[in-house]
């Protein structure tokens, strides 16, 4: 048997099951008998050898994927923003909008000026970090036909 992995979320001490579809479809798919539980809690900030491997592996493959197909001046900046854009959990990217709210109000006329939302990958966990390296991988291979290899593991940055 496979095993099952879910991400939850608590909240005053509630459950809440990220991709609920795909968890009741797997447990619906589990014979009947008895079954063991781990939870292990995901640290909510991304690991340094994450952070290397996104920032020093998938990205720098990618620049080159964009080279290779005739792109000229394709600067850091815009890989990591297209990145972002394409890859970027859509949880994720859900829980940014719903955090974002960074505007002014003009206490004479009422004027309200927002601020524009950007993608950041600052607040990312190791899950999403971990799905967001995964979704590169398979971006690039499909939009760019370059292949990002799976981090070295037997590497300590």
């Amino acid at each position: 048997m496979d095993k099952i992995i879910a991400i939850w979320d608590i909240k005053d001490h509630k459950i809440t099951v990220l991709k609920r579809d795909l968890f009741n479809d797997a447990i619906k798919s589990l014979p009947d008998g008895r079954y063991i539980n781990t939870t292990e809690r995901i640290y909510s900030k991304y690991s340094g050898s994450q952070r290397n491997t996104i920032f020093g592996l998938a990205y720098s493959i990618i620049k080159q994927g964009f080279k290779e197909l005739g792109w000229e001046n394709v600067s850091d900046t815009f890989v990591q923003e297209w990145c972002k854009e394409k890859c970027l959990p859509e949880e994720y990217k859900e829980m940014l909008r719903k955090e974002h709210e960074d505007s002014c109000v003009n206490k004479l006329t009422g004027e309200v000026l927002e601020m524009p939302f950007r993608l950041t990958i600052t607040k990312l966990t190791t899950a999403w970090a971990n799905e967001y390296f995964e979704n590169m991988q398979r971006k690039a291979a499909e939009d760019l036909s370059v292949q990002i290899p799976n981090p070295d593991a037997s590497k300590k940055t």
